[in-house]
């Protein structure tokens, strides 16, 4: 029950959402809602009772109309949120390695082969449709501040 309360306030902030939230909470609120916190219609609805932003009586009936349009297994395409890609672990091995990226130094430093290292790197890239090997296509450069001077 601790984690989920924990995931719960971690992905909805209880503050946040209860500004957001105006009553009547109809469906097309929840909807509206969902790309903006990347979460399910059911999910928020789920957290709108947990913070009692809503009645169970009307938890049960907006979930009722969630099933009603068969959006419990499969909700509206037109809100399907993207998946986010973590980018972190190729950031690092950029700011680290340099580009175009030594895989094979990569590899051995990790104890992993090079075709893993590429596939597993290739999962965290950054998908904006540029080569990871050419600084100069994607155009984007790590800059750090020295820390020591303004």
């Amino acid at each position: 029950m601790e984690a989920n309360a924990f995931a719960a306030e971690l992905l909805l902030p209880g503050r946040a959402l209860k500004e957001e939230l105006t009553q009547p909470v109809t469906l097309l609120e929840i909807a509206t809602l969902k790309p903006r916190w990347k979460v399910s219609m059911q999910a928020l609805i789920r957290r709108a009772r947990d913070l009692e932003v809503i009645t169970p009586r009307q938890y049960t009936y907006l979930m009722t109309q969630v099933s009603a349009r068969g959006w419990r297994k499969a909700e509206p395409s037109n809100l399907d949120v993207a998946r986010e890609r973590p980018r972190l672990l190729m950031k690092m091995c950029e700011t680290l390695f340099q580009i175009p990226l030594p895989y094979d130094r990569i590899a051995e430093r990790l104890c992993w082969t090079s075709q893993f290292t590429r596939e597993v790197l290739a999962q965290h890239a950054d998908r904006t449709g540029a080569s990871q090997d050419d600084p100069g296509e994607r155009g984007i450069r790590l800059e750090f501040k020295d820390q020591g001077k303004n």
